[in-house]
């Protein structure tokens, strides 16, 4: 019964801020959906029982977007997990993120409202959880889980629905970013960067193309690499994943470390062949 009073608490309070962008920090902090200070507010000293750990489970998450500004869109949040010098308070942080997930408890997202001291709130589910990360859809526009969009279901081209949207919305969409980096990992296929916030996923077959967006059809690259990438600097021999540049440039002057990706970047075989005939051409 505990997980059922919480879950009624949490839509309770969010019946008051459902629609608003003018609310205060303070009123967030009565209310008990926001404690202040962290990012992450999992009120342990009311939700510690809820869990066998005892770390809680999340109640909310702050995003201010200082960081990664384009995470937060109309639909939900790629939310990145804290790496910081405060390890003991990160882990339990991050483990009272997958309790919510585990047990299915929406979350609140907080972030600025109309003003940058007033806030807005959004409310939704934690639908799939990385080692980095986790997505949370807003609403009513989710299932319980997101299963990762299985390989025997990749298409090489992009879908109808995919095709009504703008090449600009596609190319920023946090929703494939998120695939491809479960996927490909946090780290530019091609060269040694892993901070989270130079990597882009870059699509094989390109969007002006009439790529898809399964992640199957990305790769993790660098922002430098992903701009050599797209305009077919280099290109991934299909197959062995051996790295090639195009005549007249050489892998030290593109600044390519990896001569091989790895297994865990390497795209579907089916866009790098498709790459392959156009890179020859």
């Amino acid at each position: 019964m505990l997980v059922e009073a919480e879950l009624e608490r949490r839509v309770n309070c969010w019946a008051s801020l459902e629609g608003r962008d003018d609310i205060t920090p303070q009123e967030l902090k009565d209310m008990g959906v926001y404690g202040g200070g962290r990012g992450i507010w999992r009120d342990k000293a009311n939700t510690r029982g809820l869990t066998s750990d005892g770390d809680g489970a999340v109640v909310s998450v702050l995003h201010l977007g200082q960081r990664y500004a384009n995470d937060l869109y109309n639909d939900g949040i790629i939310y990145h997990f804290p790496n910081n010098q405060t390890v003991s308070y990160d882990r339990a942080d991050i483990q009272s993120i997958k309790n919510s997930f585990e047990l299915e408890l929406p979350i609140f997202v907080i972030s600025h409202g109309k003003t940058k001291t007033l806030r807005k709130v959004d409310f939704g589910k934690i639908v799939d959880f990385g080692k980095s990360e986790c997505l949370i859809i807003f609403g009513n526009k989710h299932s319980s889980k997101i299963e990762t969009p299985d390989p025997s279901t990749f298409n090489l081209n992009a879908s109808k629905r995919e095709k009504t949207r703008s090449a600009e919305q596609r190319r920023r969409d946090p929703m494939f970013g998120y695939y491809v980096r479960k996927r490909c990992g946090l780290k530019c296929a091609v060269c040694s960067i892993s901070t989270p916030e130079l990597l882009e996923a870059a699509h094989v077959k390109s969007v002006k193309d009439g790529g898809s967006d399964h992640p199957e059809n990305g790769i993790i690259l660098c922002a430098n690499h992903h701009k050599a990438f797209d305009n077919w600097l280099f290109n991934i021999m299909p197959g062995s994943g051996k790295v090639y540049v195009k005549s007249g440039n050489t892998s030290v002057q593109l600044k390519i470390e990896n001569d091989v990706i790895s297994n865990e970047a390497m795209p579907h075989p089916e866009a790098l062949n498709w790459r392959h005939i156009r890179f020859q051409n």
